[in-house]
């Protein structure tokens, strides 16, 4: 099962909260063999949601996303997509709404009748009206349309958005639990799942892993006593004829096996008019303990004297010092008399170690290593070097040399270092590094002062973000993000990128008959390739022979003059030869000609309802607005959906839209803007809408 949060600027984060929570027991700090009276923090999740809010507020977002409905009597088999857009709160009255909406991510077609159920309200008291068939509380149900009007829930398709009101008190946080069937079960409920051996060790039961007869499953409980079973020839298990509430399941050690997963998984049970809901999903994974294939991860926490991050003789390692190990196993070890530290038994697979602080003494080798261990791999070279921090005023730069496989300039997961390449530092101190085998670089032990750090080239390579960057290091500071990214160049790319640096003489924005270019002005190049160049004598630039991928193109104007376009522009090169020639920038003088200020925006189709105009959201042609205040004027949205208000003087405006038939307003209609001085140009002034009666209040 997926989960996937969205963070929406100005609103809380929606936190899922899973009926079955699986927590980590390996090693996990401050756990202990004592039932929690409530859920775990950190809980990761399986199949049958609650979902939290921190804080009422407006604007938020959620999605989630379920491998199987819960109820063993008549599930949907997933994955299926619960969606929540424009969560906003009635302080009038006293309502959370959230419109919701269902998308079928599997490959069965359900027929009419398919409904979202309300089991469970948490806390205590909160109560949901459904406006669609009016019911409330506990067990209110929508009854889901299908926007291909033949009653039918297809592969891939959304359901229509529906409005839900839940009675809360501002600022309370609330939850529920949802089901999607087609129908309910009855009695009591189960707890139930499978033992298996984990032959690969990642966690996950694949194809032709068998289950494991003859492990040891104990059921507990506050209150009541433990109680044992055994898995079957198959590696199934069941505790059944169980009540509501909240449980632990956990697979005994033996059977001459390690765990891959974690050994327990807790689990709440919810009750609703009579009907105990049942999780069939408790399942294990376990492999061989006497397999070849397991691997190790050692290294040693050391006093680096001379800070060049390479434990030398005579540097000795430092007692006491924890270190966490995370990823498809979860551990914590303390170093020993001699600073050495050791995680055995270890899977294949991606793990990250952190070396806790040690007091008084400053890092020189990153305190974090990403290393992904190889089936039976043993890496016992995972120092982390420290060395006296007596001087309080030493700072660090850091980072890595990668292989952007993307092109995206960002070092995602998956994206590995690049060994052996030269880093150049200088200015308030000199040197030179290369980067280790995971692609590392660290320049310790630095005074305050501005630094340039240059990435030597990687044969065959182009890069993907700048080779040489500015830093100005303050008193102290560690920088560990320099990262350098280059990606394969057998790309052979013909495209270009070209425009015009022009006097915008009317602050129009546009490059206008008899508007001429201005020479000499710096025009930079970021993405795949970076370049510099210089507009020529009609203001013309130019970047030749690019591959695709998305650039950012930068323009400096003259000084005492201001931009009119904007001096960055974002531009995605899609195909091989593919040439873009409208990259203009304009500039005007400040100051000059008065009344040269411009307000502008689009109107679009907000389909999402987020107030932002995102990419490939429509726009709306010949909608007619109107500027009022310290000038009236009226505009009509062109064929890009845009509208523009030049020649104003600065001065307070009001922008109204007129109303798009069929459409309500998701960002206002009326907005009011600033305009501070007479060559100021406000961009952005966005008018959204969206279809659906009643969707926005």
């Amino acid at each position: 099962m997926s989960q996937k949060l969205n963070r929406v600027p100005g609103g809380p984060v929606f936190k899922l909260v899973i009926l079955a929570l699986m927590i980590l027991g390996m090693g996990l700090a401050g756990c202990s063999q004592d039932l929690p009276t409530q859920a775990p923090a950190g809980s990761t999740t399986s199949t049958t949601g609650v979902f939290h809010v921190d804080t009422v507020d407006d604007n938020v977002d959620f999605e989630f996303i379920s491998s199987k409905n819960g109820d063993p009597e008549d599930p949907i088999e997933g994955p299926f997509a619960i969606r929540g857009r424009n969560v906003r709160y009635d302080a009038e009255n006293s309502m959370l709404i959230v419109d919701l909406s269902v998308e079928n991510m599997g490959d069965n077609t359900f027929e009419e009748g398919v409904t979202l159920t309300f089991l469970s309200l948490l806390p205590e008291g909160v109560t949901v009206l459904n406006p669609d068939n009016n019911e409330n509380g506990n067990g209110a149900a929508i009854n889901f349309e299908f926007e291909n009007d033949d009653g039918q829930w297809t592969p891939g398709e959304e359901s229509l958005l529906r409005e839900t009101h839940f009675g809360v008190a501002e600022g309370t946080s609330i939850g529920f639990v949802a089901r999607l069937d087609t129908g309910t079960g009855s009695g009591m409920g189960s707890i139930g799942g499978m033992v298996w051996n984990d032959e690969n060790g990642d966690g996950i039961m694949d194809e032709g892993e068998a289950g494991v007869e003859g492990a040891t499953l104990e059921l507990s409980a506050e209150g009541m006593e433990a109680v044992t079973t055994l898995s079957g020839a198959d590696g199934t298990y069941s505790f059944d004829d169980l009540a509501s509430g909240f449980y632990m399941v956990e697979k005994k050690s033996g059977e001459g096996m390690v765990p891959t997963t974690s050994p327990r998984i807790y689990v709440i049970l919810v009750a609703e008019d009579g009907t105990v809901s049942s999780f069939l999903a408790a399942n294990f994974g376990c492999m061989d303990d006497t397999s070849s294939d397991k691997g190790s991860i050692g290294g040693m926490v050391f006093n680096d004297l001379d800070g060049n991050g390479v434990k030398d003789d005579g540097e000795s390692g430092i007692a006491g010092i924890g270190v966490t190990l995370s990823g498809a196993f979860e551990d914590t070890a303390m170093t020993d008399d001699d600073g050495n530290y050791l995680f055995a038994d270890l899977t294949m697979g991606a793990y990250t170690v952190v070396c806790d602080e040690v007091p008084d003494f400053k890092p020189t080798t990153l305190p974090k290593l990403q290393i992904t261990l190889a089936t039976g791999e043993v890496v016992d070279t995972a120092n982390f070097g420290w060395m006296d921090d007596t001087s309080s005023d030493k700072g660090s730069i850091g980072g890595m040399v990668f292989n952007d496989l993307d092109g995206n300039g960002v070092k995602d997961d998956g994206e590995s270092g690049i060994a052996g390449i030269g880093v150049t530092l200088s200015g308030a101190f000199e040197d030179t590094a290369m980067t280790d085998d995971d692609g590392n670089y660290l320049f310790a032990d630095l005074t305050m002062g501005a630094y340039t750090v240059v990435c030597d080239e990687v044969p065959d390579f182009k890069p993907t973000t700048l080779p040489k960057l500015q830093i100005t290091l303050a008193t102290g500071e560690v920088v560990d993000t320099a990262n350098f990214g280059w990606m394969d160049d057998t790309s052979g790319g013909k495209a270009t990128i070209k425009g015009v640096v022009f006097n915008d003489l009317n602050g129009n924005k546009v490059m206008d008959e008899g508007e001429p270019g201005i020479e000499g002005l710096k025009v930079a190049l970021d993405g795949t390739s970076s370049l510099l160049t210089t507009s020529d004598a009609d203001g013309a630039y130019w970047f030749n022979e690019l591959g695709m991928g998305e650039y950012k193109v930068r323009s400096t104007g003259p000084e005492g003059w201001v931009s009119t376009t904007g001096e960055e522009l974002t531009i995605k090169i899609e195909t091989a030869d593919q040439v873009v020639d409208n990259a203009h920038f304009g500039w005007m003088e400040e100051g000059t000609g008065g009344d040269k200020a411009a307000i502008g925006g689009y109107v679009f189709n907000d389909l999402n309802g987020n107030k932002v105009m995102d990419q490939d959201e429509p726009i709306f042609t010949g909608i007619t607005v109107t500027l009022s205040g310290d000038a009236t004027a009226t505009a009509t949205t062109d064929d890009k959906g845009l509208y523009a208000f030049t020649d104003l003087s600065a001065g307070d405006y009001e922008v109204t839209c007129s109303p798009v038939d069929d459409h309500t307003t998701t960002t206002g209609a009326v907005l009011v803007v600033k305009v501070p001085t007479d060559v100021d140009v406000i961009e952005g002034v966005n008018f959204g809408w969206i279809t659906g009666e009643g969707l926005l209040q």
